[in-house]
């Protein structure tokens, strides 16, 4: 219920449009296992196509690191940034060194401190571009435990890889080098580590920009939409 759009997909005539769409199709893709899960009562014959990295598009510069924390999204994510606000108000508060800048969102129900940094929302290209210049050193991604959020793909990872950061993400992506969290005890740990410098981000980018490289390039992922069409 705490996404803006609830009350346009919680109407029992747009669940049932969407369940004659699922039903009546031959196949469907999805990018996630989880959504998968969730979408078989309805049809059989489902594909996990992972969202991936456009290699064609978009090529990849690294830079020193700034002394940033970044984090992207919009008010949708009011619930995952208050369900993490006590770890991230702690790690903020105690790191005033660090600047943690927010894109396309203000997190008002943080402990608003000088080196909270917002930013607007920009257009895609526009925002890869940025987040290079900008060059962060953790991409943290706090998203509450639920099938909602389990259903949605690690395209925050993917762009923080990209912008040379080490990602904070929840463990249940599938995600090599990240860090992983499963509540605000590890969330804060994991942050702070980072911070502290206990963890090797250049090692820990690495990782998964090679895990990138061999699972999610859009150049690649694009031969399974090619086989799907091809076997209907």
């Amino acid at each position: 219920m705490d996404n803006p759009a609830y009350l346009v997909y919680a109407n029992k005539e747009v669940k049932e449009a969407i369940i004659g769409c699922l039903t009546l199709a031959d196949v469907v893709s999805v990018t996630t296992e989880d959504l998968r899960q969730s979408y078989l009562p309805y049809n059989k014959n489902i594909m996990v196509i992972p969202n991936a990295f456009n290699d064609a598009l978009i090529k990849r510069t690294k830079k020193p690191r700034e002394k940033v924390v970044l984090w992207r999204g919009s008010d949708t994510h009011q619930r995952d940034i208050e369900t993490y606000k006590p770890a991230i108000d702690k790690v903020c508060t105690h790191w005033n060194s660090i600047s943690f800048l927010y894109i396309g969102y203000a997190p008002w129900k943080l402990e608003i401190t000088p080196n909270i940094k917002l930013a607007r929302a920009v257009d895609t290209m526009l925002y890869l571009e940025q987040i290079q210049v900008i060059a962060p050193l953790v991409m943290q991604v706090p998203l509450h435990d639920s099938l909602f959020n389990r259903c949605k793909s690690n395209i925050a990872a993917i762009e923080g890889a990209f912008s040379g950061a080490a990602c904070l993400v929840p463990e249940w992506w599938e995600i090599e080098g990240a860090i992983k969290y499963k509540d605000n005890k590890s969330y804060y740990e994991g942050l702070n580590a980072l911070l502290k410098g206990e963890v090797d981000i250049e090692k820990s980018n690495n990782a998964s920009w090679e895990y990138i490289q061999a699972n999610l390039l859009l150049s690649e992922v694009n031969k399974k939409r090619v086989d799907l069409i091809e076997n209907l």
